[in-house]
């Protein structure tokens, strides 16, 4: 508890100072004057539809554009996209190709003759080519696709449910590419349908050189909980081994730093996290019936590095309340501990502790995780499978954990 205490003193004024993330902005109105300020943040999980400014609100509806001067911007439009997925875990309606009009904000990624625009839903984001002020949605669909209507009973898939996907859009760059005579056609073909691909595309369509990458956001995560461990031990009987020790239920609390790579070329759908933990295990038991002394116990308290990796699947990315799962592995080492064997004989009832027990200092073990993550503070359980960390004599000791915690992301 000491060491979580510290931890939060240090961690507090850092969590005060990030909250706060003023960005130099400009707005500009319909009758076109621009108003410089300041906004509060420019991480939005969806295209928003007014910006507050210098303590002033500015509405769609009376506003033509804003932006920040390092160089993102937003222009109103007016907008049609079809109301359809793009991820594989949703399901594709009957009629793909209902639509909506509306007006809204949209990110220019690519200016130029034929540029590239963003407009991002709570549902998923859309891609525009935008010519001569009018914009085009670049259309992909992709889902669970329920062939189950009765319009569908005359195809061989009738009855079934398939993922599908229909990338019209690579279709549609196409003919920018014959018009344009680019000669990107290995570029459209392989693409993905994400801002860092579509925005190569486009660079290239408009004879810009400068190198595109990828739009990573990073987070810097500190971490406090809790572990709950599952010890047993498991073999061959044997006079002096740890066979039929019954080891109580145990916590240890932990402190953890990560690092997480949230990468725009996937709309922060698959993440990557490394963290490094410092975590303490204790346990202690006594052996039933011990066949030649009045009591064998065993005590275990051991302080432990880690040092790991996991590939983290965002299920709902676009939502600021955002659940996650994650699996990786772990390289676990020993920095400290005592672990004993106690023996009291039934001849001299004397009492002879053994510093014997050979943990083992280093193994690797594969975690899993669920994260639940709003506004930077982030909720998360881990999950370590059971264990070997002690053979002797014939016998192991096993040991299984699962953890959890609070930790919070500071933007790098």
């Amino acid at each position: 508890m000491r060491t979580l205490s510290i931890l939060l003193i240090i961690l507090l004024p850092v969590i005060a100072f990030t909250q706060k993330n003023d960005i130099n902005a400009y707005v500009v109105t319909n009758t076109g004057d621009t108003i410089k300020g300041f906004l509060e943040t420019k991480e939005w999980k969806k295209t928003p539809d007014k910006v507050t400014l210098a303590g002033v609100t500015y509405e769609i509806s009376n506003t033509k554009a804003f932006g920040f001067f390092d160089g993102a911007t937003y222009r109103r439009y007016n907008l049609n996209y079809h109301l359809m997925p793009i991820y594989d875990s949703e399901v594709v309606e009957n009629n793909e190709n209902t639509t909506k009009d509306t007006i809204g904000f949209v990110r220019i990624l690519i200016e130029g003759k034929t540029g590239l625009g963003e407009h991002v839903t709570t549902k998923r984001p859309y891609y525009f080519i935008i010519q001569n002020g009018e914009l085009t949605e670049l259309q992909f669909i992709k889902g669970i696709k329920n062939f189950t209507d009765s319009a569908y009973i005359n195809d061989s898939r009738y009855g079934k449910s398939l993922l599908l996907e229909k990338s019209d859009y690579k279709q549609q760059l196409q003919e920018l590419n014959k018009k344009a005579d680019t000669r990107i056609n290995d570029l459209i073909i392989t693409s993905e349908y994400n801002e860092y691909d579509l925005m190569k595309i486009f660079a290239r369509l408009n004879g810009q050189t400068k190198k595109v990458t990828p739009n990573n956001k990073n987070l810097l995560l500190f971490g406090i909980g809790n572990n709950y461990y599952t010890s047993t031990t498991q073999g061959e009987p044997n006079i002096n081994s740890l066979y039929q020790v019954n080891l109580q239920k145990s916590t240890g609390a932990f402190i953890s730093i990560a690092y997480k790579l949230i990468s725009d070329r996937n709309k922060r759908r698959v993440n990557y996290l490394f963290n490094l933990l410092y975590t303490q295990y204790s346990a202690e038991g006594v052996r039933d019936n011990p066949p030649t002394e009045k009591s064998y116990s065993v005590y275990a308290k051991n302080s432990c590095g880690e040092i790991g990796g996991q590939i983290i699947y965002t299920i709902n990315p676009q939502s600021q309340l955002q659940l996650s799962a994650g699996a990786g592995v772990n390289a676990i080492v020993q920095l400290s501990g005592k672990n004993t064997i106690t023996r009291v004989s039934y001849s001299d009832f004397v009492s002879r502790t053994e510093n014997s027990l050979p943990f083992r200092k280093f193994y690797i073990i594969p975690t899993t995780s669920i994260n639940l993550a709003y506004k930077g503070v982030e909720l998360f359980a881990h999950y370590y499978p059971k264990q070997d960390i002690v053979t002797y004599a014939f016998a192991s000791w096993k040991v299984s954990r699962i953890g959890f915690g609070i930790r919070y992301g500071i933007k790098l």
